[in-house]
């Protein structure tokens, strides 16, 4: 098969090139679709392997290709998404912000807790004419996308989530949907997670991580509320990544109150760091709070359970009650907080150390998107 991918300039983008370029059997082509190509500087992409082109020639290109795949629905403007050839099988690997996100989300949700409900609110407040009329005719944009949105949708033949939930979520929202669902998570060769278990468990952490990003999605305020009625060790350092995603006043709302709370003991990360830097930080943590109410950050989720963090999430979301339905060990940070200082028990840690491997391992991620080929090519031969 011939497949062309549409890209998203990310930081997932380079692993699944080489997880993709993995599987022999295949031929593989990957493009940035941008309006103006020969201005464009890639951000996170580094492959050599990917060209930026324009939509235009993005649909004269895909009738010469037997696949399609859309990594995330922002890859591609919804009415170019419509117009790709029928010759085509279009796959779309979800990420979140995409079902989740635009002021016309695919899948509406309730994502922000109280007290970041009230800065969202306060912050979208118009401060003078000019930043209220760029604010409107942004909303009438997403609405006027939005009318292509059942279209783009309709014309998805295959469908993969973050987790197996969100397919029955679009099917819920958009009768329209009728793409087939296979199973894609986006990793990499050097993948974190390995096909051996980590038999070694590190005793004796104090440090809480809250959060991956400075997205307001993370519910930042009412997590360290939470964390503030628990009297942590003096030791203990609070760690807060806010370097990506999310806008200044909010980095500084979230730095400011988890000062007003740990006063000195605040790790806020501002700028990015080398990534082994990055990981020495986060490994040496005894709790990990993602109280997001969406699917998001289930890598540094993730993660932090390969480190044998104790992970709480909220227990109004979708991706906490997977979690918990699929074995791991996870705990609510509504219902569980008083006890977050208690020690996880090793074998807790290794449940889930078992599960990840099982789900998620370079093995397993490579082995998804030999099935998610062979289903196609099986499909297109019959």
């Amino acid at each position: 098969m011939r497949i062309l991918h549409c890209l998203y300039d990310d930081k997932f983008m380079d692993g699944t090139i080489r997880v993709y370029e993995s599987d022999k059997r295949h031929t593989n082509e990957y493009v940035l679709v941008k309006r103006s190509p020969e201005n464009y500087k890639f951000r996170y992409l580094k492959s050599d392997k990917v060209k930026v082109i324009t939509p235009k020639m993005f649909l004269t290109m895909a009738p010469g290709f037997n696949v399609v795949i859309l990594h995330s629905f922002f890859c591609l403007k919804y009415y170019y998404i419509s117009k790709i050839s029928k010759k085509c099988k279009v796959v779309w690997y979800a990420w979140g912000f995409d079902i989740y996100g635009n002021s016309c989300p695919i899948v509406p949700l309730k994502l922000y807790s109280e007290e970041t409900q009230k800065f969202v609110e306060r912050k979208h407040l118009p401060k003078n004419i000019k930043k209220y009329v760029i604010g409107l005719l942004a909303k009438l944009k997403d609405i006027f996308e939005g009318l292509w949105l059942n279209n783009a949708i309709s014309r998805v033949d295959y469908f993969s989530g973050v987790f197996p939930y969100e397919y029955d979520l679009i099917r819920s929202n958009h009768p329209c949907f009728s793409a087939k669902k296979v199973d894609f998570y986006y990793g990499d060769v050097d993948f974190f997670i390995k096909d051996k278990i980590n038999h070694n468990i590190e005793h004796g952490k104090v440090n809480v991580i809250i959060g991956n990003s400075a997205d307001p999605n993370n519910n930042h305020h009412d997590a360290l509320t939470a964390l503030s009625k628990v009297e942590l060790p003096r030791q203990s350092k609070i760690i807060i990544p806010l370097s990506y995603a999310g806008p200044v006043e909010y980095v500084q709302w979230v730095k400011d109150y988890a000062e007003s709370l740990f006063p000195g003991r605040v790790n806020a990360l501002l700028d990015y760091m080398p990534l082994q830097d990055y990981l020495g930080l986060i490994s040496h943590c005894k709790v990990a709070i993602f109280y997001h109410e969406r699917q998001q950050a289930s890598d540094n989720i993730f993660m932090q359970m390969m480190y044998g963090a104790k992970v709480y999430m909220s227990e109004t979301s979708l991706a906490y009650k997977y979690l918990k339905e699929a074995g791991f060990v996870v705990f609510s940070l509504q219902s569980e907080a008083g006890s977050l200082l208690d020690e996880i028990s090793d074998e807790m840690v290794m449940t889930n150390r078992r599960l990840l491997c099982e789900k998620y391992s370079d093995h397993t991620i490579k082995n998804r998107v030999f099935t998610i080929n062979k289903q196609i090519e099986d499909d297109l031969n019959n």
